[in-house]
């Protein structure tokens, strides 16, 4: 297992030092050349206008809103609220707490506490710098790369494309295909098994049933509707963590915690902090949803990050504070400690299920655009074709497979 997490932090290591490069060869310095460049001469002389909400840029002929061309004639019937911060932020909070929280304990347990917090925090000031250069060529990939900006999202693959070419956008596009499947398949056999052990189903039925209700609202509700249910869902991780948390408090002995504290065993736990952290596909995404505001975006993906990193510290805390073998409290205000931990788990589980998805529409959306002039229902049709696409497969696997390919699927996508 430490094999599979250290090839996950490697991959992820290669795939930040590719961004790190993009970043200095294509970020603010290019985009100010690219933009006095005379092919840029007529946006220079627009000026930046705000209509319902919306910001965009204006001449007598269209209107450039979040990828697509729309006449002025019809621009005064759309009208794009800017999703807020706090939606954001928890997309990035419930995409971050996963499967990486419950692996963090074993491997902080060789170094101890105060040198896995001293790695923790490391690893979460280069995942949010990586992040923020994901943001800033993604902001930037807007104007320096003008044929990007029609794409409905300018998610990964788009921006893979125009910087290094076809080849590595097809090369990258693999990867990320397999590996957002690999976890989707997981998140629904693991969801699915917990409703089947809840509600006494069948095990067939609980990944089909997670998988329709979910998978259902994403596809048929609306941006709001999905945001209330992210941050509902971040709301329930939150308190039942807290709940698990005051259940393990009072076994806690200070000198237990700080019984070791070995700086050697530091490095191996490194891969899987980064694996705790990983944010990153749903960059493109918050970009889009906060306008390319990159004030709002730094602060989205600050705050994001920093509520799991606080949330990975208190529980390699507790985990390690606690003497091995010592009885825990059973219940929290009546409810049992099993029932708490199925709460958590489904609950961080959804949460990471609605950002991969929503990672996984974006690469989509790259790979099949809508064409700016159909019309609202065929770019509906259009959208649920590519929902099918991202859920059909993933949930086919995890229903007819055997329950246990939770860990398999996670052992897989690891080692990519």
């Amino acid at each position: 297992k430490m094999y599979l997490w250290s090839c996950i932090g490697i991959g992820i290591i290669i795939i930040n030092f590719f961004i790190v490069v993009t970043s200095i060869k294509y970020g603010q310095s290019n985009f100010q050349e690219t933009w006095r460049s005379p092919k840029f001469k007529n946006f220079r002389s627009i000026k930046s206008s705000s209509l319902n909400g919306i910001n965009y840029v204006k001449n007598s002929e269209s209107l450039l809103i979040r990828g697509g061309f729309f006449n002025n004639t019809t621009v005064q019937n759309v009208q794009k609220q800017e999703s807020s911060e706090i939606s954001s932020i928890a997309l990035v909070c419930g995409t971050t707490v996963g499967a990486g929280i419950l692996a963090l304990p074993s491997v902080a347990a060789a170094p101890g506490f105060f040198p896995s917090t001293a790695a923790l925090l490391v690893s979460w000031v280069f995942m949010l710098s990586t992040g923020l250069l994901i943001a800033e060529v993604n902001c930037n990939s807007r104007t320096t790369y003008p044929n990007s900006a029609t794409s409905e999202s300018n998610g990964i693959l788009a921006m893979t494309k125009s910087i290094f070419g076809e080849y590595a956008a097809a090369f990258c596009g693999i990867i990320y295909v397999f590996i957002h499947y690999t976890l989707l398949i997981a998140y629904v056999s693991q969801a699915g098994n917990i409703l089947s052990d809840v509600f006494h189903l069948k095990s067939f039925i609980g990944p089909l049933l997670f998988s329709c209700i979910l998978g259902g609202t994403m596809a048929f509700g609306s941006t709001r509707l999905i945001e209330n249910v992210n941050n509902g869902f971040v709301a329930v991780v939150l308190a039942s963590f807290a709940s698990l948390v005051l259940a393990q408090f009072n076994g806690i002995h200070l000198e237990t915690l700080l019984n070791t504290s070995n700086w050697s065993a530091v490095l191996p736990a490194i891969p899987v902090m980064f694996v705790a952290l990983v944010y990153h596909n749903i960059v493109p995404s918050i970009c889009s949803s906060l306008q390319y505001n990159k004030a709002k975006i730094a602060t989205t993906l600050t705050v994001g990050t920093l509520i799991p990193l606080i949330m990975f510290v208190v529980w390699i805390g507790v985990s390690l504070g606690n003497k091995t073998g010592e009885s825990l409290a059973q219940t929290v205000g009546g409810v049992p400690i099993s029932s708490l931990i199925q709460l958590f788990s489904e609950s961080a589980i959804v949460t990471s299920f609605i950002g991969f998805v929503i990672g996984l529409m974006d690469f989509y959306r790259d790979i099949f655009p809508s064409n700016p002039n159909s019309n609202h229902n065929q770019r509906r049709i259009n959208d649920l074709a590519l929902f099918a696409l991202v859920l059909v497969p993933p949930t086919v696997v995890a229903t007819l497979s055997d329950p246990s390919i939770f860990i398999t699927a996670l052992d897989v996508a690891g080692t990519y």
